[in-house]
Parts: structure tokens; C-alpha cells; sequence
């Protein structure tokens, strides 16, 4: 049953909401929906980008991803997971709280990993207090760089997809593990090894307090694996297949890419 058809039987909100990850080698898509009965289940897509560079071949290998949701796009709501992002729980005091904004830029190039000029920034206040003659603010900061999110948000839109927000890649993850029952009360770090990019969240209270992407990931692991190694008075080296066993052997399984088609659903922890 397609989701547009679970849409008019009432089996989904009537906005779906869909979330869409762009990677270096695949694209990922994921959307809640409802088994029979009634119970929740998240769905995925997964495809291989093409090796077309250029936002023409993007957005064509982003519309075959998303074309068993096409129908639906008018009525669904999409989010993206920024590439590249960071983000930071951070107090400032200030004489007064419209100084948080310029306060915070001020500290910006000790506080993101890439060039502050370079960056698309977002700056929230989520508690302020006086504490004498000054206020005392908690304040959420997320940053990624701005050229490669224009670029996969204009690859998009030729898709036929308007994004309706854009997520760091930290708050999607926890997102994901709240919905699968893996964030509890307890502090707890979200890690998600990508292909070439690695997510780190820590989460405490159930908000993300301290986040990085860090440009490492499985393929790096591979290439790793791959090297020559001394071993006593033995050298080893491995082929791919047999570091791509390894791993997955070790815990850190392959993803299945090949055409678009609906996985399983997700499995918490």
C-alpha cells in the first residue's frame, strides 16, 4: 500500500513527514507510518549516488529516491540532515539579553570547526535568568557550512522537493533513537558511523548538549583494514572484501545500497 493510500484510509497523519540524509556515496530517506493495527514502525529508502558529479546528476539520483513517496510531496513535509554540522550547548552572560546574539558571534571561530564566513549559523536561546545586574543565558548553537547545504537544498528543489526545515545531523540521529526507545533519562553519546563522516551526540535530558561531525567514517575504516600491517615477524594485508567482512563481523555492518526499495522497519537497540 503506497503512502499516499494509507494517507486517504487515515493510517498516517495527512502531512507525511519525511527525513533525507545526502551522503557522499548513497542517499538515504525515512519516514514514520503505521503498520495494520495501528502500531508505528519507521520506513527507509536507500539508493547509490550515481558517479555524475554536478547538482543535475544529484537531482536526478534524489527524485529516483524519492519517487515510490511522489505522489505525496505535495501534502508531505520534508526535512533535510545538514551536511557537515556542529552544534554546542553554551551559558553566556550578558548586561542584557539582546547582546546574546552578538556575544555568541563573537566566540563563533572558537566554538565551530570551519571558517565562520563560511558557515550558515543558528542561534537559540533556550533559557535566560538574572543573576545580579547581568542575565545568564543558555544558549543552543548549530552551524554547518553553507555552500554544500546550497547546494543539496537547490538539488532538491530541482528534485521537485521544497525542504520545510533543515536538521544538524546530530538532532536527526537523536530523533531517530527516541523514536526507537534508545534515549532514556540517563546521559547517553549517539554515535552514527557514516561512510566518510561520523556523528557524535551527546544527549542529557533528552536535548543534545555537545555535537560534532567528524570527517571519518567507514571507508576510512576500510582503507585502514587495507594497509599493511606487522604482526611479529609477519606482515598482513587485507583485500576489501575480507576488511568489509571484518567489519561487519566486528560490529559494524554495511548498509545494502543498490536501486530504491522500502527496508525493513528499524529495530531499536
Amino acid at each position: 500500500m503506497s503512502p499516499t493510500t494509507m494517507a486517504r484510509l487515515g493510517l498516517v497523519p495527512r502531512s507525511l513527514r519525511v527525513g533525507v540524509e545526502i551522503g557522499d556515496r548513497t542517499l538515504k530517506a525515512a519516514w514514520y507510518s503505521y503498520r495494520s493495527g495501528g502500531t508505528p514502525a519507521w520506513r527507509y529508502l536507500q539508493t547509490l549516488r550515481s558517479p555524475e558529479p554536478g547538482p543535475d546528476g544529484l537531482a536526478r539520483d534524489l527524485a529516483r529516491l524519492l519517487r515510490p513517496l511522489r505522489r505525496a510531496r505535495l501534502s508531505a513535509a520534508l526535512t533535510m540532515a545538514a551536511p557537515a554540522s556542529s552544534m554546542h550547548d553554551w551559558t553566556v552572560t550578558v548586561s542584557n539579553p539582546t547582546q546574546v546574539r552578538d556575544a555568541v558571534r563573537n566566540h563563533l571561530p572558537k566554538l565551530i570547526p570551519f571558517d565562520v564566513e563560511r558557515a550558515q549559523v543558528d542561534i537559540r536561546v533556550r533559557r535566560q535568568q538574572r543573576v545580579g545586574d547581568q542575565w545568564e543565558c543558555e544558549v543552543s548553537l548549530a552551524a554547518c557550512e553553507a555552500a554544500p547545504l546550497q547546494a543539496e537544498l537547490d538539488a532538491l528543489w530541482h528534485a521537485g522537493w521544497t525542504p520545510d526545515g533543515v536538521l544538524p545531523t546530530a538532532l536527526a540521529l537523536l530523533e531517530a533513537a527516541k523514536a526507537l526507545g534508545a534515549v532514556g533519562p540517563e546521559p547517553v553519546a549517539l554515535v552514527d558511523v557514516g561512510e566518510r563522516r561520523t556523528t557524535i551526540a551527546l544527549v542529557e535530558h533528552g536535548d543534545v548538549v555537545y555535537a560534532r561531525d567528524v570527517t571519518l567514517g567507514q571507508e576510512h575504516l576500510t582503507e585502514a583494514l587495507m594497509n599493511q600491517v606487522s604482526v611479529g615477524d609477519r606482515v598482513v594485508s587485507l583485500s576489501r572484501d575480507e576488511a568489509d567482512a571484518l567489519m561487519r563481523t566486528a560490529g559494524l555492518p554495511e548498509g545494502t545500497p543498490g536501486s530504491p526499495a522500502e527496508g525493513p522497519a528499524l529495530q531499536a537497540p
